[in-house]
């Protein structure tokens, strides 16, 4: 179920509560299973696209993107593309947001449902998400689409399954799920506000989640997890945003 507010109108309401994350069948890293409460929290329904990062750097004196983005994302519709985690954060900043957490991120992407690889019911299919080069324009191959092409989740998000990997705020720890905290969980700091804090002090690997379109359908899973450099250039990866709900 959808749900928007007056507070962040633009966003989706991800409401407090339990979720069970990980896979028992996945990689190692994605072991065990267990309980994660989080509080209520806003996401965005789409990946940033290029023209939303284009007004960024209009009003920003942030580092330009490469010329090489538009082979991989054409037009202002695409998600931005060879963004590294820094530029995620300070683009998120400007916007008023922060990247979530990858137990955040998890939640939203599993659209209320348990047990699923996925965000909706079933397998996957070329139908359902833009993964493995399977995006067409007519008769010609695409690498990214415009957001918002293949069909929402049950929370109404899209494209928590390919299209581009999405940077979230925590530090990559393969033991995490069988050490961390129970209660909105994020690696490598206390809390948000401290992992926000020390960012540009930061240089351990973060996680990026969902796959891209050059994934194949293993690596596209709602529960797999990738590390990646914080200052990785990629075509693969771009990043969403959230936002706390205030009291």
């Amino acid at each position: 179920m959808v749900i928007l507010s007056a507070q962040a109108p633009d966003m989706v309401l991800i409401p407090a509560g339990e979720f069970q994350m990980g896979d028992d069948g996945g990689e190692r890293d994605e072991k065990p299973i267990h309980t994660v409460y989080l509080d209520a929290f806003y996401i965005d329904p789409y990946e940033v696209t290029v023209g939303e990062y284009k007004q960024f750097l209009e009003d920003t004196n942030h580092r330009p993107l490469s010329d090489s983005v538009s082979r991989t994302s054409p037009t202002d519709q695409h998600p931005v593309v060879e963004v590294s985690w820094h530029d995620a954060m300070a683009y998120a900043q400007w916007a008023g947001k922060r990247l979530p957490t990858e137990a955040e991120w998890e939640k939203a992407a599993r659209g209320g449902l348990i047990g699923q690889d996925y965000p909706w019911e079933g397998p996957i299919n070329a139908n359902k998400a833009n993964y493995g080069k399977n995006a067409k324009s007519g008769t010609h191959k695409e690498r990214t689409t415009p957001v918002g092409t293949y069909p929402a989740n049950g929370y109404g998000l899209y494209d928590m399954s390919g299209n581009v990997s999405e940077w979230c705020l925590d530090t990559y720890q393969r033991k995490f799920y069988a050490n961390g905290q129970p209660r909105n969980p994020v690696a490598g700091a206390e809390d948000v506000q401290r992992a926000i804090v020390n960012a540009d002090a930061n240089r351990e690997r973060r996680v990026v989640r969902g796959g891209s379109w050059s994934f194949n359908a293993k690596s596209v899973r709602v529960a797999n997890r990738l590390a990646e450099k914080p200052s990785l250039l990629s075509s693969d990866v771009g990043f969403r945003c959230v936002r706390a709900v205030k009291p």
